[in-house]
């Protein structure tokens, strides 16, 4: 059972199978620079370094109200992808035109 309202009886009840039950999520914070967004044109790309990160790991963003808000006027929405233990950060849409730091969740998966 999972209490969503803070005491207030907003309860569910979660049933499997679950994808992943049992993985480890590690839960980190990634700052995005706007001035290290590469490319000329949508996707554009960043490169970062993510402590805690193996090749078969995953990458999960979980922006933040004001992340949502901020990426929604600037018109762009991220994703990431780890390749052999590099994480890239693509920015689809305009370019961003200001700092990004954004919650990400780290997940071993299986090959």
């Amino acid at each position: 059972m999972v209490d969503l309202g803070e005491g207030g009886g907003m309860v569910v009840s979660l049933s499997g199978p679950f994808s992943g039950v049992g993985n480890f999520v590690n839960l980190v914070q990634i700052t995005l620079p706007f001035v290290n967004w590469k490319g000329a044109r949508s996707p554009y790309s960043m490169t970062v370094a993510v402590d805690g990160l193996s090749r078969r790991s995953r990458i999960d963003l979980f922006p933040s109200v004001s992340n949502l808000e901020r990426l929604r006027i600037m018109g762009t929405g991220l994703c990431t992808e780890n390749d052999d233990g590099t994480v890239t950060v693509y920015a689809i849409g305009n370019k961003p035109d200001e700092d990004i730091t954004i919650q990400a969740s780290i997940t071993e998966v299986s090959e």
